[in-house]
């Protein structure tokens, strides 16, 4: 299958792009879109430096340093959910670790998984904002993230050709 991917650099104060391309995928129903910090060197390096080896982190209870959320339509022919994933460092209970920050799921999204390493999955209605989405990849990704950032973050948007 080829893909149109379009890449946009933006804060947490301005998602307004984003969310325009987020709106789009919904309406198609199909694509998805992909939210990352951009990491600085400083981080960069101490991530190298703090690098467990590969046998560690293969049995390791946790995902990686640097928080990566996904989000995927429903199948409108289907009626099907979307669904938000989140990968984190956090460890096991990062539902738990949102609520007691403050974090919560927007009303009506379901848990599909919460797990230490392969992340959080909920599942999405499909009339869902699209910018409640991409603020709650957001403010789930600052809270769960273990290393500074730099304020600016990449959506990377995947729409079918």
């Amino acid at each position: 299958m080829k893909v149109d991917r379009q890449m946009i650099e933006f804060t947490p104060d301005n998602i307004d792009g984003v969310v325009a391309q987020l709106a789009v995928v919904i309406e198609r129903g199909a694509g998805w879109l992909n939210i990352e910090p951009i990491v600085g060197e400083v981080a960069m390096d101490e991530l190298r430096g703090r690098a467990a080896p590969a046998i560690v982190r293969a049995f390791s209870g946790r995902g990686g340093k640097i928080p990566f959320g996904t989000f995927v339509p429903g199948d409108h022919r289907k009626g099907a959910l979307g669904q938000v994933g989140l990968e984190h460092s956090a460890g096991p209970r990062g539902l738990q670790q949102l609520r007691d920050a403050g974090v919560v799921m927007p009303a009506g999204w379901r848990m599909r998984q919460d797990h230490g390493k392969r992340g959080i999955v909920c599942d999405v209605p499909r009339d869902e904002a699209p910018a409640t989405i991409v603020r709650w990849i957001l403010d789930a990704s600052i809270q769960l993230c273990e290393i500074d950032l730099t304020g600016w973050w990449t959506a990377v948007i995947n729409l079918p050709k």
